[in-house]
């Protein structure tokens, strides 16, 4: 009789357990499956509200005052001051450092860009080295950028020379 107790209570315990762990089971699947679909619904809302960085941090090389055909390095910082209709316009502070005269020299501009590859900028020196610059850009990369400057030295009204400039940035 004791054995037939114990098998009957073993087969009821089987039986119950293959009841309630696949219950269980299902409720962590339906779970996992909840997870995976709000997983997915953040990536999306990520991807839809992705902006470009508002400010970028680079380093630039330029022929403007480089006398024997050194190229003048520099920093350059951007910041995103407004979106017009889905584009930028941007404060751009640039400083070089003018290595046939062992000084700086350093611009602010406010450049605009009608497209995400091309910008356009004008701005003034903070310095002595010149009066004003205009330019127009072409974004190569998100990162690489290469440009051309109209700058006035400052010595003359008339000296206006045309200068290159090229380098990368990195935003945050």
């Amino acid at each position: 009789m004791n054995k037939r107790l114990l098998y009957i209570t073993g087969f009821i315990l089987l039986i119950f357990s293959l009841i309630v762990f696949p219950v269980r089971a299902e409720d962590d699947l339906e779970t996992r499956l909840e997870l995976i679909a709000a997983s997915q619904r953040l990536e999306q809302e990520g991807h839809e509200a992705e902006l470009p960085a508002r400010h970028q941090f680079g380093f630039s090389f330029t022929n403007f005052r480089s006398g024997s055909n050194m190229m003048n390095p520099g920093v350059r910082l951007e910041n995103q001051l407004t979106d017009l209709g889905g584009r930028p316009l941007k404060l751009i502070t640039e400083a070089y450092y003018i290595r046939a005269a062992s000084d700086f020299s350093g611009f602010i501009s406010l450049a605009f860009e009608p497209h995400e590859l091309v910008y356009f900028g004008a701005g003034g020196a903070i310095d002595s080295q010149a009066d004003y610059q205009a330019f127009a850009g072409v974004n190569i990369t998100e990162n690489i950028f290469v440009e051309a400057k109209v700058i006035n030295s400052g010595e003359d009204s008339d000296d206006i020379n045309v200068y290159f400039s090229t380098g990368f940035k990195i935003g945050f």
